[in-house]
């Protein structure tokens, strides 16, 4: 199943976070699909919080930060997936759109 996301769209030289949430309680996390980076953006970091009102056990908030580095479009792949499983159960993709520093 692939989570719709809306799209993001940067200046160069930005950084933009991308939320996905999950249940890592179950084994289960969001992890940067490996051929599901464009050269547009750089990976700065990733960090999991739970979510908003939620007890311990239950979902979480998975951040990915990136910095937009070129001009162009592309799209960013994740995959939902326990480690030890080589299929993920769900997928998601965001489509980034860069432009120059001056374009409006």
């Amino acid at each position: 199943m692939d989570t719709a996301q809306q799209p993001v769209r940067v200046t160069v030289g930005e950084t933009f976070d991308v939320p996905l949430e999950g249940i890592p309680t179950s084994g289960y996390i969001w992890e940067l699909d490996p051929h599901g980076l464009p050269d547009e953006v750089e990976f700065l970091a990733a960090e999991m919080r739970p979510a908003t009102g939620q007890i311990a056990g239950g979902s979480a908030v998975q951040t990915f930060t990136f910095r937009a580095v070129r001009v162009g479009e592309g799209r960013i792949r994740f995959r939902y997936r326990r480690r030890w499983e080589a299929e993920p159960s769900r997928e998601a993709t965001i489509k980034v759109s860069v432009r120059a520093p001056d374009s409006r």
